[in-house]
């Protein structure tokens, strides 16, 4: 991940950290970012640019967030955010695209996008 992504997810209270010695259990790369591709398609077409496992920590939640994560980076110059609020307007083009998997069992976990107009 890019190192701009990764400050932007710390001051959200993400952290990534790298995975240690940690394996996952099921999938793979490729089947992470399938699944990815499969549910960010509603913000637009777009294409993997790359896959990394890490060990995925959100502060301040309860119970504490701490597991084993494919975290599948997407070209974000594709993906378009709806603008939402008391003044719709046009999509923000997408700064990144963050989907994360968990690797010990498989399933979608959740996205981060950043964007600007």
């Amino acid at each position: 991940m890019r190192e701009a992504e990764r400050n932007d997810l710390a001051e959200d209270g993400i952290v990534l950290a790298p995975p240690g010695s940690a394996r996952p259990r099921t999938g793979t790369d490729a089947t992470a970012a399938r699944l990815a591709l499969e549910r960010i398609r509603a913000f637009g077409p777009t294409t993997v640019r790359q896959v990394a496992l890490a060990r995925v920590m959100i502060k301040d939640r309860t119970p504490p967030f701490d597991r084993l994560c494919w975290v599948v980076s997407l070209e974000p110059a594709h993906v378009q955010i709806p603008s939402t609020g008391p003044r719709e307007g046009p999509p923000f083009a997408a700064q990144y695209a963050l989907v994360f998997v968990e690797a010990q069992t498989g399933p979608f976990l959740f996205f981060a996008l950043k964007g600007a107009r």
